[in-house]
């Protein structure tokens, strides 16, 4: 994938609490990032893998959606979908929830949006 992808991921990692991100779709394969040395690419293109399944099921059932976002008991999970089918994950740890920048996720979220793939 292109620089501009691995320059959104760089971007991601410092939004604070950011565990791994990851841009998939497009029948790609994934490309990502993470701060921890016990996970490894291949458990998070499964976990990417699963997201993007999860859209697909809920487009089918006739409910689209361009963002979901799971709540589980140690993280929040991010998903956006652009309509070309490219994909934004980002896991984000919550155990110090001022530590995330949700202002700047969100622009984060409208550049790959917009993002050109180049």
């Amino acid at each position: 994938m292109s620089a501009a992808w691995n320059n959104l991921l760089d971007e991601a990692m410092q939004l604070g609490d950011v565990a791994a991100a990851g841009v998939f779709g497009c029948r790609r394969p994934p490309i990502s990032r993470t701060e921890s040395p016990d996970t490894s690419e291949t458990d998070l293109a499964l976990v990417w893998r699963n997201l993007d399944s999860t859209m697909d099921v809920s487009t089918h059932h006739r409910l689209p959606a361009t963002q979901m976002r799971w709540i589980f008991e140690l993280v929040l999970v991010y998903c956006i979908r652009r309509p070309d089918g490219m994909q934004l994950g980002l896991i984000v740890k919550r155990a110090s929830p001022a530590g995330f920048d949700v202002d700047a996720a969100e622009r984060l979220f409208e550049e790959f949006r917009n993002l050109k793939d180049t």
